[in-house]
């Protein structure tokens, strides 16, 4: 911190933490303020191995002060630190504006540190986050990094007291103004209090106390803001479900239809398939007749040939008859010419094979018609 009297005056009062987290310690004007907690834990963390070696001098009979030598970033690793002639200033992201910021602020070089992030250095130290812990802020553009870190659950309620210098414009690449960190912190429940330092008109100093009637208003309107996105979220399900639910019936509504096309063609199908059964039913009625007649016509032609085949023999049997019993061409036996009984022959044999077809007929036409 750049005044020591302003950061003792604020401790004035103030019950002793259990935890200071100090983050870019430097040289630490504020030891002596420190001293005043002989009960508390004192992390100083510096980047820096030159002011890291004094720390570790002047601390080395201060049982409850600890040294870490670090940077604290969005992630743990290595990262190059920007020097400065001024080693206050010196950060992981650089300076802009220099000659117009402060005339003759130089870049001397560059060194790789470890880097932590916030999460991992309050594991690491085994902070207990339900204790009373203060946070001093006095690393030129970590803040957002270690903000963003806070807003963490396990880390929103960790610090009760935060002092903050930092820049009224951003003066190094990636930073926040001081005013956009103040919101920031006051949307997370932490509210001013205490005379802002005004000893370094380009970086004040700031001293936030977490409120806790704003800490659950804070949380209650996170509480609310994701109660209206859940609400939201599901409106947006409700409202899929519901397009869903219109494209399903839809769907069911052409499947039925053209189930119902389906079966209007399988009845027409059976339907046609009847009639053509019947239609087969009757052809072979039809054919089993036809057989039937063409039978009895078969029949009757052999029955007509066989008579005719005895007639034949007959007639030739009556033909030699009568040539042996006609003596002589002009006389016939009985008083009737020889040609007139031969007639007489033949017209009886053909009067009985004519009602032998005329019986024949009559008994199929009855067989038929049972």
């Amino acid at each position: 911190m750049a005044s020591m009297d302003w950061f003792q005056r604020q401790c004035i009062g103030l019950e002793e933490p259990d935890v200071v987290l100090h983050l870019g310690a430097g040289n630490c004007a504020e030891l002596a303020a420190y001293g005043c907690f002989p009960r508390s834990r004192i992390i100083l963390v510096e980047p820096q191995a030159a002011a890291i070696g004094r720390l570790l001098a002047v601390t080395q009979d201060l049982p409850n002060v600890e040294v870490v030598h670090c940077a604290v970033a969005e992630q743990g690793g290595e990262l190059p630190l920007n020097l400065y002639n001024f080693a206050q200033f010196s950060s992981l992201q650089p300076l802009t504006k220099l000659e117009a910021w402060l005339p003759g602020l130089v870049q001397t070089g560059s060194v790789t540190v470890d880097t932590w992030s916030i999460i991992d250095l309050v594991a690491r130290q085994r902070i207990d986050c339900t204790g009373d812990n203060w946070l001093v802020m006095d690393a030129p553009g970590a803040e957002g990094a270690v903000f963003r870190g806070l807003e963490e659950n396990s880390l929103r309620n960790c610090f009760s007291r935060i002092f903050l210098r930092a820049g009224r414009e951003p003066l190094f690449e990636g930073a926040e103004r001081a005013e956009r960190l103040l919101e920031r912190l006051h949307a997370r429940g932490y509210e001013r209090v205490g005379a802002v330092d005004e000893s370094d008109g380009d970086m004040p100093g700031y001293h936030l106390r977490i409120n806790p009637a704003a800490l659950e208003s804070a949380r209650l309107r996170e509480d609310l803001s994701a109660r209206e996105k859940a609400l939201t979220d599901k409106e947006a399900e409700v409202q899929k479900a519901k397009l869903e639910s219109a494209r399903l019936r839809e769907d069911l509504s052409a499947r039925e239809k053209a189930l119902s096309e389906k079966e209007a063609e399988l009845h027409k199908t059976k339907s046609d398939l009847s009639v053509a059964i019947r239609l087969q039913a009757l052809r072979d009625a039809d054919l089993k007749e036809l057989q039937g007649r063409y039978g009895a016509a078969i029949d009757l032609r052999d029955q007509q040939h066989e008579l005719l085949v005895k007639l034949r023999h007959r007639l030739g049997d009556a033909a030699a008859y009568l040539s042996q019993i006609e003596p002589r061409p002009a006389e016939a036996s009985d008083g009737m010419p020889a040609g007139d009984s031969t007639r007489t022959l033949a017209g009886d044999e053909q009067a009985k094979t004519t009602r032998r077809q005329s019986k024949a007929k009559r008994t199929k036409r009855r067989a038929n018609g049972r």
